[in-house]
């Protein structure tokens, strides 16, 4: 089961973009910007252990319908407006609607063995009006709007798979299997107004301040408490819980943005100062919970958190032929409080924890040396220690990584003004890191996942603007 071929993901996508830009006045404008788009694949993944072993096939077809209608308007007093509709229908998964296990023979072939989850599942739906309004006034530069967000979340029914035969999904269906008892989600729609403004005033020709707010919306992932229920789901009947229950501790993360920066910009310095402050809310926290079985997890979206920081970006041309410049990050991203389980009782101890895969400290330098035609460009990158967990306990050290980049305007020598030719080395010194880390999605008992940086790796490009 372990075998490459058997844990990969396919997929084909078909996309269509239409843009209808029509000037009915000066500076007044209606654009309509349909599209459609469909993937079509199959993810693989190994499951199980020993005599429990099987290939896992998943299904995921996703399509997507949506229309954005937008005005645009230009006025003689400097004011500038922007309203429209977002509308866009998507059909799931996630969660995902069947998926097959498999065994595997001494030939290394395919043995289907049972179905594992097989449901019906209705469309997401988008509704999203917004406005958003822009005016100059003297130094002064304004702009605010606001926009209302309703995501439609689907019904949902899953079906006992037992004894039925391979087939395709429609043909599962067609056998009229019985329904999981507490599987059924009832369709409802999650809503929030998103305003937002960001000010900048200039001070001098070569002094800025800009200070801004907003509010961001996350669409919650039911996915794995969906998968994770099916297959556990005798487990969490017999402590009486339902999928509906479930479902319903996973909401919209909603997020308050502000910061404020100053920018100086004169004789080849560039300096950006910015201090950041931010308010999550439903944040998702995974829970292990033996209360209910021995690995058993699931995710709470009742998580908050709080985050603030600084940084810090500069650069300066040295010479016609060097510059430097480095940005440098310290942040702060913490739980507010524990996370309780799905009883209340026996808690998740986040409160004052770091957020999982989120640094303190980020630093980058480097400089550009142009000689010949050609800048050379060295960077070096540091990524401070992080937590794969939201308890804390799987640490994960920092590193340092360098680069290197050279580059040439081949184009001057052939007419071309914007044809250029690079050779990088990424990760000179060949260190070995973790990069990304993320928590599984199809295996809620396992941990997070890592993933190992890139070794030395060596990129060519051309690169011709046009």
């Amino acid at each position: 089961m372990n075998y490459y071929k058997f844990n990969r993901v396919t997929a084909e996508d078909f996309a269509i973009f239409g843009k209808v830009d029509y000037n009915f006045a000066p500076g007044q404008h209606l654009v309509i910007k349909p599209y459609f788009w469909n993937n079509n694949g199959y993810n693989y993944s190994a499951t199980g252990s020993g005599v429990n072993a099987r290939v896992q096939i998943w299904r995921q077809q996703n399509q997507n319908i949506g229309n954005v209608f937008e005005y645009r308007g230009k006025f003689a007093t400097g004011t500038d407006v922007v309203a429209g509709y977002w509308w866009q229908t998507m059909a799931p998964p996630p969660p995902p609607t069947d998926q097959r296990r498999f065994t595997v023979d001494a030939n290394g072939q395919l043995v289907f063995s049972n179905w594992q989850s097989l449901a019906r599942i209705d469309d997401f739906k988008v509704n999203s009006p917004y406005v958003q309004v822009s005016q100059q006034f003297g130094a002064t530069f304004v702009t605010a709007g606001v926009r209302y967000m309703a995501l439609g979340a689907p019904k949902m029914q899953y079906y006992n798979p037992a004894g039925i035969p391979d087939g395709t999904y429609d043909q599962a269906l067609a056998t009229n299997p019985a329904t999981y008892p507490g599987t059924d989600v009832v369709a409802r729609t999650y809503s929030e107004w998103l305003p937002n403004i960001a000010i900048r005033h200039d001070i001098n020709a070569a002094l800025s301040a800009n200070i801004s707010y907003g509010r961001r919306f996350g669409r919650p992932d039911w996915g794995p408490q969906a998968s994770n229920y099916i297959q556990n789901q005798g487990a969490f009947a017999a402590k009486n819980y339902t999928l509906q229950m479930l479902v319903d501790k996973v909401r919209p993360e909603i997020a308050d943005q502000f910061d404020a920066s100053l920018r100086y910009n004169n004789y080849g310095l560039t300096i950006v100062p910015t201090v950041f402050y931010a308010k999550h809310q439903n944040k998702q926290v995974k829970i292990v919970d033996p209360s209910i079985g021995p690995n058993i997890a699931y995710y709470m979206g009742t998580g908050s958190s709080t985050e603030y920081g600084a940084e810090l970006e500069a650069s300066y041309a040295l010479t016609e032929r060097l510059a430097v410049f480095g940005s440098g990050t310290w942040a702060s991203q913490t739980f507010d409080q524990d996370t309780p389980t799905l009883s209340g009782g026996a808690v998740l101890a986040t409160k004052g924890n770091q957020l999982p895969n989120t640094p303190q400290v980020m630093v980058k330098g480097g400089m550009t040396y142009q000689w010949a035609g050609v800048a050379f460009t060295p960077v070096v990158r540091y990524i401070g220690p992080r937590f794969g967990d939201a308890a804390n306990k799987e640490r994960v050290p920092g590193y340092t990584v360098a680069d290197f980049t050279a580059s040439y305007n081949v184009g001057q020598h052939i007419g071309i003004e914007t044809l250029q030719a690079s050779i990088s080395v990424l990760n000179i010194f060949d260190r070995r890191y973790i990069s990304q880390i993320s928590p599984s999605d199809t295996d809620l008992s396992a941990g997070a996942n890592y993933y190992a940086g890139a070794p030395r790796t060596v990129v060519g490009s051309l690169t011709m603007k046009f």
